[in-house]
């Protein structure tokens, strides 16, 4: 799952690499992720995060993204290895895909 706020995200970031938009929708295609909505609940919870997530830099995507995953209670899986120190914080099951060597 991913939510719209992230598919957006994620969109941008290809685009900003050049990528075009039929390029982009074969990978979205490929990856066969279901976006979910974004609530109300979801924006209130990913404001109050803003203080202790603030350290490691989250964006409002981010703060979103795990809002969401609390709201579903589902695994996080990110490649951004600081996420990992707000698993107890915040009481989510953040998982890294990236390999150690990165």
């Amino acid at each position: 799952m991913v939510t719209a706020a992230n598919q957006s995200e994620i969109i941008a970031k290809v685009v900003d690499r050049g990528a075009d938009m039929a390029a982009i929708k074969t990978v979205i295609e490929q990856l066969a992720y279901v976006v979910i909505d974004v609530t109300a609940e979801d924006g209130e919870c990913a404001g109050w995060m803003r203080e202790q997530t603030r350290a490691i830099g989250l964006s409002l995507g981010d703060r979103l993204c795990l809002a969401t995953a609390q709201r579903l209670k589902a695994a996080v899986l990110t490649a951004d290895r600081p996420w990992l120190a707000m698993a107890q914080p915040l009481g989510l099951d953040i998982r890294c895909i990236r390999p150690d060597s990165h």
